[in-house]
């Protein structure tokens, strides 16, 4: 079968472009948190990644999460993510439900968390705030609050655009603990029965839905890797201001020395000396190229300038195949 992730990365771009702003679709998010003050967890480092395609501003919420969150976005077939989202409470269409690409198909829905949570027996465990009446402080009544998920992936393959849901801790058998945010001395029987079942409520909404959970932890990425991608896509925040047909230009040199053992620094500058072209701005055009898959090389393995780099012979999104199937 054809494999969409092996396209050229220009034909991949167009169709992550016509999936993303295909009218009549509204793919409009608001994270549930963000990475402020006051909003994210006091316990874990936040982060927020700006994504110049997407036009967002992407929330992690933890260092495993910021890890994890890179291998997603290199994904060549995804067309959006939406960070800390809210798990609806009350009945609710799929995600991509009017998305054009599935006109004609009955996209399922879900019943909401607390009828799922009611029919499981937890409603014990479902979240929930105390609203005080205005009348008297003292009386009021409990207002059901959402489930959070980490972070839902969109993405397309041979069958059209999909979800999936990656639900991400910090190591591994930690999905049905309590998280950071409950310290040690509360983390008891309570804390662990509400954490078990939060995550029965969160499995079953999303196969209402036919949405693949992907439990993650940061074990199951390369350390090489997760640096590697960081790195990179910091460079794509902004766009080169060479001309397209120099950046061209410039991506053949630096493929040359792929194949032949040329340091790209020593393309670099000689293209510097040359052409009067910055040694900024050829090292933008390099780790753009790699990040956009126009140069193939070694992420597994450490990306130094004043190095040869290796071809590529592991790929990346191949070694993590797994996580993709919808």
């Amino acid at each position: 079968m054809h494999t969409i992730w092996s396209s050229s990365p220009t034909k991949c771009e167009q169709m992550r472009h016509r999936a993303r702003n295909a009218p009549g679709w509204d793919s409009q998010h608001t994270p549930a948190i963000q990475a402020k003050p006051r909003q994210a967890p006091s316990v874990s480092w936040a982060y927020r990644v700006e994504h110049p395609e997407l036009g967002k501003v992407i929330n992690a919420l933890s260092r495993p999460e910021y890890d994890l969150l890179f291998v997603a976005l290199f994904h060549p077939t995804l067309f959006d993510l939406h960070d800390q989202f809210a798990f609806d409470v009350l009945p609710g269409v799929h995600p991509l439900h009017g998305h054009p690409d599935l006109i004609g198909t009955i996209t399922p829905s879900h019943r909401g968390t607390l009828a799922i949570a009611r029919d499981l027996g937890v409603m014990s465990s479902h979240p929930k705030t105390f609203m005080p009446s205005a009348i008297d402080p003292d009386e009021g009544h409990w207002v059901a609050r959402p489930l959070l998920g980490d972070f839902m992936l969109f993405l397309f393959d041979d069958q059209g655009p999909y979800c999936l849901h990656f639900d991400i801790k910090h190591e591994e058998g930690a999905h049905d603990k309590p998280g950071p945010e409950v310290v040690a001395s509360r983390q008891g029987d309570r804390s662990k029965k509400n954490a078990s079942a939060k995550l029965r409520i969160k499995a079953q909404y999303l196969a209402e839905i036919g949405i693949r959970v992907v439990y993650l932890h940061p074990g199951q990425v390369d350390l090489e890797v997760a640096r590697n991608l960081r790195f990179l896509f910091a460079w794509m925040v902004r766009a080169s201001t060479l001309k397209p047909d120099q950046q061209d230009q410039l991506i053949e040199l630096f493929q040359r020395g792929i194949e032949d053992g040329t340091p790209p620094a020593m393309v670099i500058s000689t293209c510097a000396a040359r052409f009067g072209w910055s040694p900024e701005e050829g090292r933008r055009v390099l780790f753009q190229a790699i990040w956009t898959k126009r140069l193939r090389v070694d992420l597994f393995d450490a990306i130094l300038i004043d190095q040869p780099l290796y071809p590529e012979t592991r790929d990346v999104i191949g070694e993590y195949a797994h996580w993709f199937v919808r």
